[in-house]
C-alpha cells in the first residue's frame, strides 16, 4: 500500500514532432547522452530517456489519412 504522505505523480512525457527526425535521434542520443528505450518506424518514433528525463520523437513529416 502507497504511504499517503508521498503523493504519487504520473511523470508527463513530452511528445515533440520534429521535421528531420535522423538529425532530431542523433542530437539526443549521441549528443545529450540519452538511450533509446523504444523505436519504430513508418512512421519514424522513438521513446528516449536519460535519467528520469523521458521525451518521445515523432516524425512531423509523414501523413496519413487521420492527420488530414
Amino acid at each position: 500500500m502507497a504511504d499517503l504522505k508521498d503523493p504519487y505523480w504520473n511523470r508527463m512525457v513530452p511528445e515533440l514532432t520534429v521535421t528531420d527526425f535522423p538529425a532530431s535521434l542523433y542530437f539526443y542520443v549521441d549528443v545529450l547522452g540519452f538511450n533509446i528505450v523504444i523505436k519504430r518506424s513508418d512512421p519514424d518514433f522513438a521513446y528516449v530517456s536519460l535519467g528520469e528525463a523521458k521525451i518521445m520523437l515523432k516524425d512531423g513529416t509523414h501523413q496519413n489519412s487521420s492527420n488530414r
